[in-house]
């Protein structure tokens, strides 16, 4: 992959989901649910997750982002955690293994902080992370209750122990003239926008498609891998991720 996405690349892609795609020929084959990501267990989208998986019966699936918790009642873990979490709960109960698509969290790090600097990568984090909790059906009373500790662990996990909640206040005001008051949901649904990989106007927007860029090549390699060993892969992640390597995907499961 030798450039990332534009924004005008991503406007095209934007709305384009959720959609599932079926590669390959037996008995190498993918099925690629490019989901929107969403939170309410009545959304068509769950259904059409779970009659694909139960078609294809896949002997692996792999999903976005790291870990998603799989145990409680399934309407509350899609209002908390969405179609990553359902899709890990249906591997789970039909006992197929079920993993990550992406690469190791520190290594696509280390690659953002070269590209940008350290602050601003981890003001992203946060900055995504935000409006995706406002946009939960289900959530603790505060943001501060249910994230604080949670990030502060993650980048201590990074090894990023310059972070503090100060700093990303300063980096909010300087870079987007918007004070960090994650509790007041009229404010951080602002942070949609300036997050937004199909959208061009902050620094933000940028990282964005960065970011996307270094975890769609890790997304490349796992599929690799896999398909040394597995036969019928199942993977479910945001439609973006899907459409800029989908071309890379049809080289590695061709018709």
């Amino acid at each position: 992959m030798k450039s990332f996405t534009s924004f005008e690349q991503f406007r095209v892609i934007n709305g384009q989901a959720p959609k599932v795609f079926h590669l390959g020929q037996a008995p190498k084959q993918l099925v690629f649910v490019a989901s929107w990501h969403k939170n309410d267990p009545d959304d068509p989208m769950f259904s059409l997750i779970k009659n694909e998986f139960e078609q294809f019966k896949p002997d692996l699936v792999l999903h976005e982002s790291y870990n998603w918790p799989v145990d409680g009642d399934i309407k509350l873990l899609i209002q908390g955690y969405g179609e990553l979490a359902y899709v890990s709960r249906l591997a789970h109960d039909a006992d197929i293994p079920y993993r990550s698509a992406e690469s190791g969290m520190k290594e696509d790090h280390q690659a953002y902080v070269e590209r940008y600097g350290e602050p601003l990568v981890l003001a992203l984090y946060v900055f995504r992370q935000v409006w995706q909790y406002h946009r939960q059906q289900s959530k603790a009373d505060t943001f501060a209750k249910e994230y604080k500790q949670v990030f502060e662990a993650r980048f201590k996990n990074l090894g990023a122990n310059n972070f503090n909640w100060s700093e990303i206040d300063q980096i909010s005001r300087r870079e987007l003239g918007i004070p960090f008051e994650p509790d007041d949901e009229s404010i951080m649904r602002k942070f949609r926008a300036a997050v937004d990989p199909a959208q061009e106007g902050t620094i933000f927007n940028e990282i964005s498609r960065y970011v996307n860029y270094i975890r769609d090549q890790g997304v490349l390699r796992k599929l690799a891998e896999a398909k040394k060993d597995y036969d019928r892969i199942f993977v479910v992640m945001g439609a973006s991720h899907y459409y800029t390597i989908e071309q890379y995907l049809k080289e590695m499961f061709p018709s």
